[in-house]
């Protein structure tokens, strides 16, 4: 873990850090679009790290002592450590071999240290509990003593993540906190790290926060160390529910690992599946991929165990997305098909009627003779007509009168079938000009613009966006006062302000459409195009922030409407 992993820093580097004037990043807000880009270039950062592996080891086969081959391993094991797990080990074993020829106990001890923390992150508890049980602590300076109780402190927390019941949970939770106790009553001198995890630990969230910030604040923006930081801030913001600002750091945190070629991660996946959570499938899919890519190049088998207890979940729901998807390609193209046949057909039927126009011309001069006599009958007629009227007035009188006693229901409905009418008409005539256009594009021969527009989203996002701007529209005007109300049945610092006059958020058009009467989250989700746990989320929260939540979806189907005034509702 990250702020296990942090514990070896002592003071005097954390004082190093704040003493220096490097670029602050307080104002630096990268995007979900930034760490996208980023994980693109992931190949570019990942090349130029492995020439720096390769220039150290060209040393290495150049240096002429112990001394630098020393120095040389271990700075090859810390590079490997973060990229390659594998060969970390190699030179950790490497680092150990030179250490115990010179002699030198400290480095030997802090060797063996570092391939007991290879097998943890390589998932084998028990040799990694069998190193460090093989070691002599008493022995141990203090620095030495102190990586010894953090990387305790690390093998328990990776054994609770993996615990499965919640009794093993609690149990390796207990002993990292006691590590973590032993490790911090050793230091005469307390990192950042180890002060923050301390206060954490014990729920002070915002004296932790307070100490995370001012070290972030301290940092520079391409920083190894922003990424642990980031992530631990992020950790404190998660105990609050702050989701936005967990998303924030969490975005910094993996841009700063992808930056710096660690493979060894967790905010790329704690962030994909923050955005599964929100619906955003095709992004959380694509990190949990990359997660999961990176954490078997590094043959991190706890990253990879924690990558695939998750992806087959948000697998599954990316290939939903995508069938659904190919669906709607289908089915517009069999509109297109379709109305291209009835083209065909109208050509074919308008070239056979200009044939009866010319018969129906000579018709119409000899019609013409006969025309004064059917005037006389027609007057006759007319008179006749009138009386009709008349009669037909008088019924449409009582006609009225009786639609008037409608109820509230029938008025919706037939507010609603007239949009829908208009709505299905208008929206034939822009499939007609969609299809000119593929017609136009497939005679000249476009053919990838003809395929760019087939695979283009853009008509269907902005139907849905026109067809939800239209229902927002006739529902104001048939409950005008439903978004008062609606936020009088609030606590009244939780009312709901729309972004703009005359639209609906989507919380209130998921009350909009139980007052209209459907009230299943699967319908509803059907009909806003979103989850149905997201649904279920927001009906959740608003009714929470209710003054009433036991009867506040009653009070909502009770909001009353009034009859629109203009005259194509009447």
């Amino acid at each position: 873990m990250y702020r296990l992993i942090t514990t070896i820093l002592l003071g005097v580097a954390f004082a190093a850090t704040i003493t220096a004037a490097p670029a602050s990043p307080r104002h630096w807000r990268p995007t979900l679009a930034d760490l996208d880009r980023v994980i693109d270039s992931s190949n570019v950062y990942d090349r130029q790290y492995e020439q720096r592996i390769a220039k150290a080891k060209q040393k290495l086969s150049r240096a002429t002592n112990d001394a630098d081959r020393l120095d040389l391993t271990r700075q090859l094991f810390f590079m490997y450590k973060q990229f390659v797990l594998d060969s970390a080990y190699v030179y950790a074993d490497r680092k150990l071999q030179v250490a115990q020829r010179i002699g030198n106990k400290e480095e030997v001890q802090f060797t063996q240290l570092d391939i007991a923390a290879i097998l943890i992150k390589n998932g084998d508890y028990i040799a990694a509990i069998r190193q460090l049980q093989s070691l002599d602590r008493p022995s141990m300076s203090t620095g030495v003593q102190t990586y010894y109780y953090s990387l305790y402190g690390e093998l328990y927390e990776s054994k609770r993540l993996t615990a499965l019941t919640k009794a093993q949970k609690d149990y390796y939770e207990h002993l990292r906190v006691s590590y973590r106790d032993s490790l911090r009553n050793l230091q005469t001198t307390k990192s950042i790290w180890d002060a923050a995890e301390f206060l954490r630990t014990r729920h002070k969230y915002t004296d932790a926060l307070h100490l995370l910030v001012k070290a972030y604040d301290n940092l520079d923006v391409s920083s190894r160390d922003m990424g642990y930081i980031a992530y631990a801030i992020a950790d404190i913001y998660d105990k609050v529910d702050d989701t936005e600002r967990v998303k924030q750091y969490l975005i910094i945190s993996a841009i700063s690992d992808i930056k710096n070629s660690v493979r060894e991660y967790i905010s790329l996946r704690r962030l994909a599946i923050i955005l599964y959570e929100e619906g955003d499938v095709d992004r959380a899919y694509r990190y949990m991929r990359k997660s999961l890519e990176d954490a078997t190049e590094c043959n991190a088998k706890l990253r990879i165990f924690e990558v695939s207890d998750v992806l087959p979940i948000i697998d599954k729901a990316y290939d939903s997305m995508k069938a659904a998807e190919r669906r709607h390609l289908t089915v517009g193209l069999a509109v297109v098909v379709v109305l291209l046949v009835l083209l065909v057909c109208m050509v074919f039927y308008t070239g056979k009627q200009l044939r009866h126009i010319d018969q129906a011309r000579r018709q119409l001069l000899k019609s013409n003779e006969s025309l004064a006599e059917m005037n006389s009958k027609l007057n006759s007629l007319n008179t006749q007509i009138t009386s009709t009227n008349e009669q037909l007035n008088d019924a449409n009188s009582r006609l009225r009168e009786s639609n008037a006693s409608l109820g509230e229901a029938n008025k919706i409905k037939n507010i609603y079938i007239m949009e829908f009418m208009s709505k299905c008409s208008s929206y034939i005539d822009k499939l007609e000009a969609y299809r000119r256009s593929l017609n136009k594009l497939a005679a000249a021969g476009m053919v990838s613009e003809l395929y760019r527009k087939l695979k283009s989203k853009t008509i269907i996002d902005d139907e849905v966006e026109e067809f939800f701007e239209d229902f927002d529209r006739i529902f104001l005007k048939i409950f005008p006062n439903f978004v008062s109300t609606f936020n009088a049945l609030l606590r009244p610092e939780e009312s709901i302000k729309p972004k703009h006059e005359g639209r609906l958020s989507t919380e209130l058009r998921i009350y909009a459409l139980m007052r209209l009467g459907i009230v299943e989250n699967e319908n509803i989700a059907s009909f806003l195009r979103c989850s149905k746990q997201t649904v279920y989320s927001y009906r959740s929260r608003i009714r929470l922030r209710s003054l009433c939540p036991d009867d506040f979806e009653n009070q909502v189907l009770r909001i009353e409407w009034r009859a629109c005034q203009n005259s194509q509702y009447k």
